[in-house]
């Protein structure tokens, strides 16, 4: 399964720049671990990811998931472990939190790149089942990771590092980050179809109120093996994050809506259309 060509030109470059070959491969492969199935997450920031896999780590049997893929988490991890290559580095990893047989990730634009590049695409894309993860307010988005990157608080397990202000509100940064979130999820958009499975879809709003249950089925009907009872680690526990001045930034946004943010609003919500029809679709078949 060759995705490579579907990536931007420039970003395979810089990727490839900063983990060439040599380092993300191994010069004699090895075989990669045999598994029953993979799930794959695929979603863009401020989607309530890590929330979503407590949820999967917790009711089905898997060890911890994360963003595997990651080049950057790859080099973090061979570099702990000793390991010469990426490649190295991930069948380890997969060894270790696939006991049940099932290896679940998730993984934005550069995680699909990273996963395609280092081979892990084409050893397992004939069993991945893709998740595709949506936020259906995607203002609510934007401007949770508006609040994030200006604090640098990304979870609840982290302190803020700066106090954000009433004078911090940037209406075009808003928009921009809105534009970022479009273009990334169309990305993935466009790559599900290369996976031999359909993929199924999950909207953040219908987990992040502590509603797990369609979550669970969603996992379920992937195949993921169900554990007896729910188990979690309670240092992995997450919560949500809100932020007083959350509300007050939307009044602003919408109260000054320009043509570019309506357009990025309306764009959105035809997006989520689409896709909720697809389910809806999927759901009759």
């Amino acid at each position: 399964m060759n995705i490579l060509s579907e990536f931007d030109a420039g970003a395979l470059a810089a990727a490839r720049k900063n983990v060439p070959d040599t380092l993300l491969l191994e010069p004699e492969p090895t075989p990669w671990p045999a598994l029953d199935g993979v799930v794959g997450v695929f979603f863009t920031s401020r989607t309530g990811s890590t929330a979503l896999m407590r949820i999967a780590e917790s009711n089905f049997e898997l060890g911890q998931v994360e963003e595997s893929l990651n080049a950057e988490d790859l080099l973090v991890r061979t570099r702990k472990r000793a390991f010469d290559t990426l490649q190295q580095t991930l069948k380890w990893y997969i060894r270790q939190t696939s006991g049940a047989g099932w290896f679940m990730f998730k993984a934005g634009v550069p995680g699909l790149m990273n996963a395609a590049r280092i081979g892990f695409l084409e050893e397992y894309g004939a069993i991945i089942r893709p998740v595709f993860l949506l936020r259906r307010d995607i203002l609510g988005q934007a401007l949770s990771l508006f609040v994030a990157q200006h604090t640098r608080r990304f979870h609840s397990t982290q302190e803020a590092q700066r106090e954000l202000t009433e004078q911090d509100y940037d209406p075009a940064a808003l928009e921009t980050l809105m534009t970022i979130i479009r273009g990334a999820n169309s990305q993935i958009a466009h790559l599900l179809p290369f996976f031999a499975f359909p993929p199924q879809v999950l909207f953040y709003e219908e987990f992040s109120g502590g509603d797990e249950a369609r979550a669970i089925d969603t996992f379920a009907a992937a195949g993921l093996p169900r554990r007896d009872e729910p188990r979690l680690n309670p240092r992995r526990v997450v919560h949500k994050i809100t932020h007083p001045l959350t509300a007050q930034f939307r009044e602003r946004f919408m109260a000054g809506l320009s043509e570019r943010g309506a357009q990025l609003l309306a764009d959105h919500d035809r997006f989520i259309a689409d896709w909720q029809a697809r389910r809806d679709a999927a759901g009759r078949s």
